[in-house]
C-alpha cells in the first residue's frame, strides 16, 4: 500500500499541462514533455520492487524534488513563435542511482551470520 502512496505522488508531481505566460501584450505558450521523467519513475518503481529499503533510503535523503528532476528548453526546429518547449529529465543523481540499483543483483548480496 506504502509503494502505490509513493507512486501517486510521483506521479501526480509530473501532471503537467500547457500553460501560456503574459508579459505585457505577448504571450508565451509553455509546452511541457514530461515523457523521460515519467520513465524514470516506472524505473524508480522497478528498483523499489527490488529494493524497497534502498528507494526509501535514496528518497529520505533527498533535499527536495529538485534533485530529481531538471527542466531542459528544447531549441527544436518546429517551435513556433511565441512557444516554449520544456522536457523534465531525472537528474544525473536520479540518473545514476537507477542505473546502479537496478544493475545490482541484491539476492546474490545476502551475507549469512
Amino acid at each position: 500500500m506504502g509503494n502505490q502512496n509513493t507512486k501517486a505522488r510521483l506521479l501526480g508531481a509530473v501532471d503537467v499541462q500547457s500553460a501560456g505566460i503574459v508579459f505585457g501584450q505577448f504571450t508565451v505558450e509553455v509546452i511541457p514533455d514530461a515523457a523521460p521523467i515519467r520513465a524514470a519513475i516506472a524505473s524508480l518503481e522497478r528498483a523499489a520492487q527490488i529494493s524497497p529499503e534502498i528507494v526509501k533510503r535514496f528518497l529520505e535523503g533527498l533535499d527536495n524534488g529538485a534533485q530529481l528532476c531538471r527542466i531542459d528548453r528544447s531549441d527544436a526546429l518546429a517551435v513556433r513563435a511565441g512557444e516554449l518547449r520544456i522536457t523534465l529529465q531525472p537528474s544525473e543523481l536520479f540518473r545514476n542511482f537507477l542505473a546502479a540499483t537496478l544493475a545490482v543483483d541484491f539476492d546474490g548480496l545476502a551475507t549469512e551470520v
